[in-house]
């Protein structure tokens, strides 16, 4: 497999350009990942997935901030491409939802509490839908796919405000 640059635009509040070593094709497969809300930043950037068949990866995250929506309050963590135009759940290829109100932890619901949440098993696959996630060094096959943060239930109308909006790149070996 040819090596691949990623190189990561954050669309995020502090709009910095983050560049990352070339990724072997020995790279190991991400175990888990966590993202501090409030430096927008991820344990593990990117992630690594493995190309054949779905990698679980665990995700856990810190300082969200707590709003009150009519149908619910919390923070979704949703696997999908690249073109984030959703705040609606059912567009990504998975997703679970965290909020304070969450009465028991399984793989579509767990606590955010003190705007923290742990637990949320996110699936990564190569292709989904009419989605292929297999990018390479030219970025000319595919489309780069994410775990993404975000608000649910319209509460914002775009990424660029929402404060619960975060995005790390998912490559696959």
């Amino acid at each position: 497999m040819k090596k691949k640059t990623a190189a990561v635009c954050s669309a995020l509040a502090a709009g910095a350009l983050v560049l990352t070593a070339p990724l072997s094709a020995s790279a190991a497969v991400t175990t888990s990942v966590s993202v501090d809300n409030s430096t927008k930043t991820w344990s593990v950037d990117p992630v690594i997935a493995n190309l054949a068949g779905s990698t679980r990866i665990p995700v856990s995250g810190s300082g969200f901030n707590g709003f009150t929506l009519p149908y619910g309050n919390g923070v979704y963590v949703a696997f999908g491409g690249e073109n984030f135009t959703s705040q609606d759940a059912g567009y990504y290829e998975d997703a679970v939802w965290a909020s304070p109100t969450a009465t028991s932890t399984t793989e579509t619901r767990v606590l955010l509490s003190g705007g923290a949440f742990s637990n949320a098993y996110i699936d990564v696959v190569q292709a989904y839908d009419d989605i292929d996630c297999l990018v390479d060094e030219n970025d000319t096959v595919g489309e780069q796919c994410y775990i993404y943060t975000f608000s649910g239930h319209g509460a914002f109308p775009d990424a660029a405000g929402d404060p619960n909006y975060s995005e790390v790149p998912v490559y696959f070996e």
